[in-house]
């Protein structure tokens, strides 16, 4: 505005405006770089609306859960299976991401279950004494009757979180699963 009635100014304006009407393509070609943060910035996006999407066992395990490792001790290859199996990608036969295993059942005693978590933590005859034990722990801390399952072991209420945590940790460890997963 203030360069308004000023001879030049206005047809430098009018000159601009025509330019911009017309138009001319002008091929600009970005770095490496550049073109690296736009996938990256495309990549998250999707990933992030996938993951918002998914309702699948992590979903209904925790919501809000991140697909990375979190601290819950002062053991991190612990903190790593724990993680590994909150996430359902682990070495687990049916899970297992890592090896592309080609048989998905579990291989002790004849089982023929599929070996997923639900199955290690919860149903597997070979860990069969382990998880009693870890399973008596659980109900102590608990003080309750209810049901125990994968959500109570790898999603713990905050104000039982550790203890729980660490009777999970206790029976993957003498499972020999820590090496596994």
């Amino acid at each position: 505005p203030a360069h308004c009635n000023i001879e030049g100014n206005e047809l430098a304006d009018i000159a601009a405006k025509s330019g911009a009407s017309i138009g001319k393509k002008i091929d600009v070609k970005i770095s490496k770089s550049e073109a690296y943060a736009i996938i990256k910035s495309k990549v998250r996006q999707e990933w992030a609306s996938n993951w918002e999407n998914y309702h699948g066992f992590r979903w209904e395990l925790d919501n809000s859960l991140l697909p990375k490792i979190v601290q819950y001790s002062d053991e991190r290859q612990m903190d790593r299976v724990y993680t590994r199996l909150r996430l359902e990608i682990n070495g687990l036969r049916f899970n297992n991401k890592f090896y592309n295993e080609a048989d998905p059942l579990c291989p002790h005693l004849n089982c023929g279950e599929l070996e997923d978590t639900k199955h290690f933590l919860l149903d597997c005859r070979k860990h069969e004494n382990q998880r009693k034990e870890m399973l008596i722990k659980i109900k102590d801390i608990l003080s309750t009757n209810e049901e125990i399952n994968v959500k109570t072991l790898l999603n713990p209420c905050p104000a039982h979180a550790k203890e729980i945590r660490t009777a999970v940790f206790k029976y993957i460890k003498e499972t020999g699963y820590n090496t596994i997963i």
